[in-house]
């Protein structure tokens, strides 16, 4: 099985969180549960989706982004996000 280390770096109410996470994300994207611990020094389970590894993008006309990995993307005429959704290939990926 080959590991991909995935450095992940975000915001979350304001904190800011660095947490290393190895996943197997070479053949479908990885739905995976991550441990926390708050500042209060409670323990929390969350959840990160991570993308296949050499994702690509598809665009329409007007450059939006209409498709990549995990997602399909819907924008009105006035090039605005009105609707996304999951990709039926990654419907059940939590439960895998």
């Amino acid at each position: 099985m080959n590991q991909q280390s995935a450095n992940y770096q975000y915001a979350y109410a304001g904190v800011y969180f660095n947490y290393e996470l190895d996943v197997n994300n070479q053949a479908s994207p990885v739905f995976a549960e991550v441990a926390v611990r708050t500042s209060t020094g409670a323990n929390e389970t969350r959840w990160m989706l991570h993308a296949k590894q050499a994702e690509a993008f598809v665009y329409d006309a007007d450059g939006n982004l209409t498709q990549d990995s995990l997602w399909t993307y819907t924008w009105d005429g006035e090039n605005r996000l009105v609707k996304w959704r999951i990709k039926r290939d990654n419907e059940n990926l939590r439960d895998g």
